[in-house]
């Protein structure tokens, strides 16, 4: 996939567009491949806030594939638990992630049989990185859908 037209149909994801129409708005097919814990205006700017960040990871020239992107995810979410532990915390209960079964599973499964008891902030920032790490691979999803649909029409 092309660098820049993978770039501006990132550019899409805005606040403003995230909000239109909701589940038939321009950014329905985005909504869809989101999981169900995803939703409310935090999540709005969460979503937003990753697609401009994929954005910075890719450069125009460049030929980008789904692995690469996915590979980059991992990235993303270390980067967003390197934070003071009050912030971490702050966005765990704004976003919810305490609540949602299949998130719970991602993070018990991450946790090695060697690691001992974790705390509260061990485990506030184990389910920020697994909900950022999900979310990332999610807009990167749908931006190569994007893309491949893109392609279709003009062939």
């Amino acid at each position: 996939m092309n660098g820049q037209a993978l770039k501006k149909i990132l550019e899409t994801a805005t606040e403003e567009n995230m909000k239109t129409g909701g589940a038939s708005g321009p950014m329905s097919s985005l909504w869809e491949e989101l999981p169900s814990h995803v939703a409310g205006p935090e999540w709005v700017a969460e979503v937003v806030n990753c697609a401009e960040r994929m954005a910075e990871y890719i450069y125009d020239s460049e030929d980008i594939d789904e692995d690469q992107l996915t590979d980059w995810a991992l990235d993303f979410a270390n980067s967003e638990v390197e934070d003071y532990y009050v912030n971490i915390n702050n966005r765990v209960q704004a976003l919810s992630l305490w609540a949602y079964d299949e998130l719970d599973e991602e993070v018990a499964s991450s946790w090695s049989d060697t690691e001992s008891t974790p705390t509260l902030n061990d485990l506030n920032m184990r389910y920020l990185y697994c909900a950022m790490r999900g979310l990332f691979e999610c807009v990167a999803r749908w931006a190569v859908a994007e893309f491949s649909e893109l392609e279709e029409v003009e062939a």
